[in-house]
């Protein structure tokens, strides 16, 4: 399956189950653990022009958003801004591991980008949470 019909396929999962919105819990376990490390956002998903980072969960809800046909992470950030986190594992990715894009918003909600590394241009879902709940 092409990855673009395979992201929105899963987007459109998450989409149809309260927008994605998962636990905090799993997530942040994961984070928080020595297999991450902090890392600069590589200069290859930056766009040009990046507009000032979103910071509300309702900009992640819009059909604008979840119709999105695209799985490129240099239109995403040309769209919402440079993630607050671009976090790498400090081993080499097996099948089934990624590394995450996060953006940290408001009211405590998060937007996760599954993505591996450069030069992967591409980001394989997007999952939606509600932090410190």
């Amino acid at each position: 399956m092409r990855p673009a019909i395979l992201a929105a396929a899963f987007l459109g999962v998450l989409t149809t189950s309260g927008f994605g919105m998962t636990s905090e819990s799993t997530f942040q376990t994961q984070w928080a653990s020595h297999r991450y490390t902090k890392a600069p956002i590589p200069a290859a998903w930056r766009p040009e022009r990046v507009p000032p980072t979103v910071r509300n969960i309702a900009d992640f809800q819009t059909p604008d958003f979840l119709n999105c046909r695209t799985t490129s992470i240099s239109i995403i950030v040309g769209r919402y801004g440079v993630p607050d986190r671009y976090l790498v594992n400090t081993h080499p990715l097996i099948q089934g591991e990624y590394n995450w894009l996060i953006y940290d918003l408001h009211g405590g909600y998060a937007v996760a980008f599954y993505v591996t590394a450069p030069p992967s241009l591409s980001y394989a879902a997007a999952s939606q949470l509600r932090q410190g709940v």
